[in-house]
């Protein structure tokens, strides 16, 4: 699988198995986005960001002491994902973080 991949598949799998108003799969969102190679960055990041937006329409939000944290590391995610992207997948890819940022206020 190689470790980008693995790594990856990783953050993606703990993200959705992580307890109920957990900040940690905000990390996760980051580290898929991180690991992914460049041909699958788009779709690990908006994966992440797009189950993210799941849990908040759920009504879960990360503790109030996580909850900083999980604001920069949602932020952090489009870093390492925009510089593998194609600018259309770069704006898909920020209007995600956006939605998600917005939900977090």
């Amino acid at each position: 699988m190689g470790p980008p991949r693995h790594g990856t598949f990783v953050a993606l799998r703990s993200m959705v198995s992580r307890p109920v108003n957990s900040g940690h799969p905000y990390l996760d969102v980051r580290n898929a986005a991180r690991f992914a190679p460049p041909h699958r960055a788009c779709v690990a990041a908006s994966a992440g960001y797009r189950h993210l937006l799941e849990r908040l329409a759920a009504g879960e939000r990360p503790a109030p002491e996580h909850l900083e944290a999980s604001r920069a590391a949602a932020e952090e995610a489009w870093s390492p994902a925009r510089s593998k992207v194609t600018v259309e997948e770069r704006e898909i890819l920020a209007g995600l973080r956006d939605q998600v940022l917005v939900r977090l206020d």
